[in-house]
């Protein structure tokens, strides 16, 4: 037999879990999040995963894949878009959900695997950004990938903590 105090316990638990599993935000609203909160932004983009064909914010598939190396068609990945700064400014975030675990670790693995590339091609685009090339490695050092119930994302900014703090708020 459960005591009322018990009863009570277990209700409470159950109502954080359930606000814990539901998502406050889409993943464009918790890009506009990170992206408004990234001090001395310039201009840049913003894609989703949603948007039509031919719209302005579409991201295809090819690009998908030539710069995260995965698409829309990756099993669990249920949304998501990607903000890309101007080259004077290297900062970059992307946003997923996903539907299962297996999805979350595969597109956490390509987003690692983003930061690793742009590191070994840092002579080059170091120089896009009018910065030293351990300037850039140095602000790629600083880049997160971040786990957070169905979301996953890329985080290259001036502030990764705060960039990520902003995020774990808006989901």
């Amino acid at each position: 037999m459960i005591s009322k105090y018990n009863f009570f316990l277990l209700l409470l638990a159950l109502c954080i879990l359930l606000a814990s599993c539901s998502a406050k935000a889409s993943p464009e609203e918790a890009l506009k999040a990170i992206i408004d909160a990234e001090v001395g932004r310039t201009s840049g983009s913003v894609y989703s995963l949603s948007a039509e064909e031919g719209s302005d914010s579409y991201i295809s598939d090819t690009a998908l894949l030539s710069i995260y190396g995965f698409d829309r068609s990756l099993e669990g990945l249920s949304g998501g878009a990607v903000y890309f700064s101007d080259f004077c400014h290297p900062v970059e975030f992307a946003v997923f959900v996903c539907s299962d675990t297996y999805a979350l670790e595969d597109v956490a693995m390509y987003l690692k695997n983003r930061i690793d590339t742009l590191y070994k091609s840092a002579v080059e685009s170091s120089a896009f950004c009018g910065m030293s090339e351990g300037e850039y490695r140095a602000y790629l050092e600083r880049a997160e990938v971040v786990i957070s119930g169905h979301f996953v994302a890329l985080i290259i900014s001036s502030d990764t903590s705060e960039a990520k703090r902003t995020l774990l708020r808006a989901i």
